[in-house]
């Protein structure tokens, strides 16, 4: 085992035959290597990573590359920033693994893990796929949970390419991320499982904001469950997959003087035939569908347009319209509150004015009236 805590480096060589590794509160900046600052040997044996607390930027090469599938790794309230190559990459590379027999002669069937949570991944580039974590290895089960995916840029997949088994994300941000192919997200895989994320702003160049396809040929299933879609230009395209997207929102307005007409590409897509989409408790602002056979319930999908639906959560304060464009912002609902603030509190200076007024007349009233009493008492 080895652990790293509280250190500082300005130019850090890079960092091979490590086992058992935790770093903790890790600060880099400005590597120039083109070497990846932890990959560890192909031949290595089992190991564990761990890192906690990091905060990266300014990389020609990746944080942690890894081509073995005996490495299991683990990366927790962490930042990558700013990286020309994916910052986590995960493949495997000039290697053949047909299993390990041990005296019995039974193969092992060797599994990775890929584990991210409350981290960062901003303003990384890739030459070509995945800018922030790129996968590209057979059995490998990834969890991402309260992470956020931002300006990162790649041909193939901007934030995430990810080819293997399972992909789970939960309670996410993917935003302003750039590719030709799946602005926020390229997924090859067998089950794909994305809960309370959201994806918001994605570009207008590119075929899709999320592009899925299937590992095998087996029936497999791609789940969003109550995620956003906020000014997502085309944020599905499926190919050959069965997609379930339960109780969503699709919000996208084009420029205000523009508002009537969206882009000419259609915004959920299928690729392939055999795609099959099932809508649940799900509203659309305006989204057109490139199929007639989609199925879904209570979405009536006929080729044309939905209004939005109001009757699950799809709703935004304050309400976003066709001129106002990024009127779901932040910004003006902390201005309604403080102007509300603001009346309030004149409202209640006002009427202590008012009483205290009030009040002042009646006494001036009451000693109006007391010399007219005496003189009635001295008759």
């Amino acid at each position: 085992m080895i652990s790293i805590k509280f250190a500082t480096f300005s130019e850090q060589p890079q960092i091979e035959m490590l086992r058992n590794t935790t770093l903790l509160l890790l600060q880099l900046s400005t590597i120039s290597s083109a070497s990846a600052l932890i990959s560890p040997a192909s031949l290595s044996m089992k190991s564990t990573y761990s890192f906690d607390r990091l905060s990266l930027s300014r990389h020609f090469s990746p944080f942690l590359s890894i081509h073995t599938p005996y490495i299991s790794s683990a990366i927790s309230n962490s930042k990558f920033s700013s990286f020309l190559d994916s910052a986590i990459s995960i493949r495997e590379a000039d290697i053949t693994i047909s299993g390990i027999s041990n005296q019995n002669n039974n193969q092992v069937q060797p599994k990775a893990s890929f584990n991210c949570s409350q981290s960062i991944f901003a303003n990384n580039t890739a030459s070509f796929n995945g800018a922030a974590i790129f996968v590209s290895l057979s059995g490998i089960d990834a969890n991402v949970i309260d992470t956020t995916f931002s300006s990162n840029s790649a041909l193939i997949g901007g934030a995430i390419f990810f080819s293997s088994r399972t992909f789970n994300c939960t309670s996410s941000i993917f935003i302003k991320n750039m590719a030709d192919i799946g602005f926020h997200l390229f997924c090859v895989a067998s089950n794909v499982n994305i809960e309370y994320t959201n994806f918001q702003e994605s570009s207008f160049n590119g075929t899709s904001s999320i592009e899925l396809a299937s590992a095998t040929s087996m029936s497999t299933r791609f789940n969003f469950i109550s995620c956003n879609f906020f000014q997502n230009s085309q944020p599905i395209m499926a190919n050959d997959v069965s997609v379930n997207v339960d109780n969503c929102c699709f919000i996208y307005y084009s420029d205000p003087e523009n508002y009537q007409s969206y882009q000419n590409n259609n915004q959920i897509r299928s690729n392939g035939k055999d795609s099959v989409f099932n809508f649940t408790k799900t509203s659309f602002n305006e989204m057109y569908f490139e199929s007639k056979e989609f199925s879904g319930n209570p979405i009536n999908v006929d080729g044309g347009t939905k209004k939005e639906d109001l009757g699950n959560r799809c709703r935004l304060f304050p309400s976003p319209s066709p001129t106002a464009n990024d009127g779901w912002g932040s910004q003006p609902a902390i201005f309604s509150l403080v102007a509300i603030g603001f009346f309030v509190i004149v409202s209640i200076i006002g009427i202590f004015i008012v009483t205290c007024h009030k009040d002042k007349d009646e006494e001036d009233k009451s000693d109006a009236e007391k010399p007219l009493t005496t003189l009635s008492t001295k008759k």
